[in-house]
């Protein structure tokens, strides 16, 4: 092995020579290379991994560039993060919580750091750049996620009878220490009652069980549900989740049910659906089934009523 010696951009060649004796030396044939100019553009950041991370920090971020010339001291690596008006500048020597690692070839660079700790969310800015060519930043974006912000996970079910009770299990992240049920806010829209029943922990997430009811059963549609980890839910915005929900007509025709819903392009698959409010006495001859992306009509095989 040996160093090669500066040249310019372009190709190149080379030949080995050995003296076997004072007399005798023999030569390689020729082996050619290629001289790489030094970039003199920013490098290009082609991916990030992962996209996202937690505003409490300490997430391994890697950064993967193109167009970079070989780093082979990782002290001059310079990252900086920025959030609004919160800037980390990290530096491997001076902060090993950082923990800035560099794997560089000329084909690409890898850049990977551990996220500072910020006191909110949002897209933050990333430059990274080696001391002596500030000018050639690489940028890119990162998503940081606000740990302190509540986060909906699930509310089933979604839809009731509007001359119903429904009861709804609601799933909900980083939701903090639940208080005593009378500390706690729900509110919906007019003419709805709601309560919450029950609140419990299901391993680092929350799960609220709320009542709501329609006091006119004749008015349907969409209603929203707010709920909080507190008693005014001005006093803590960031525990608090809202959500829709669908109060439907309970003398319409409705579909429970279809089984399957996933079905290959062929087509020769049966389907079952289970179905509100058609009167007694319908046979399959009584049935169109419309699809209507191709507008292609389905051959109903049976019908079978099940009394209320």
């Amino acid at each position: 092995s040996f160093v090669v010696p500066s040249g310019v951009a372009g190709l190149a060649s080379a030949q080995i020579w050995a003296d076997v004796d004072d007399i005798i030396s023999k030569e390689s044939n020729l082996i050619s290379f290629e001289y790489a100019a030094i970039p003199k553009t920013p490098p290009v950041v082609f991916q990030v991994a992962p996209r996202k991370s937690s505003n409490f920090g300490g997430i391994t971020v890697s950064v993967f560039m193109s167009n970079v010339k070989i780093v082979a001291d990782v002290s001059k690596v310079r990252v900086q993060v920025t959030l609004l008006d919160e800037t980390h500048l990290l530096v491997a020597s001076a902060d090993t919580t950082s923990n800035i690692k560099v794997l560089s070839q000329m084909s690409q660079t890898m850049i990977s750091f551990n996220t500072p700790v910020f006191s909110g969310g949002g897209v933050a800015t990333i430059g990274i750049w080696e001391v002596g060519r500030e000018n050639l930043i690489a940028k890119t974006t990162l998503e940081i996620i606000d740990e302190n912000i509540a986060l909906l996970i699930f509310a089933y079910p979604s839809v009731a009878k509007a001359n119903e009770e429904a009861i709804i299990e609601v799933g909900v992240e980083r939701l903090g220490v639940l208080p005593p049920l009378a500390n706690m806010y729900a509110s919906s829209s007019p003419g709805v009652s709601i309560s919450i029943q029950s609140a419990y922990k299901s391993g680092l997430n929350s799960v609220l069980v709320v009542r709501l009811k329609r006091d006119d059963i004749n008015i349907h549609g969409y209603v929203n549900v707010t709920l909080a980890a507190c008693s005014e839910v001005q006093e803590c915005l960031k525990k608090s989740v809202q959500f829709t929900f669908l109060f439907r007509d309970q003398n319409a025709v409705y579909v429970n049910e279809v089984s399957p819903v996933t079905m290959f392009v062929d087509g020769r698959l049966p389907v079952s659906l289970d179905i509100e409010n058609l009167p007694s006495g319908l046979t399959r001859t009584d049935f169109a089934v419309t699809f209507l992306s191709n507008t292609t009509v389905a051959t109903v095989r049976s019908v079978e009523y099940k009394p209320q």
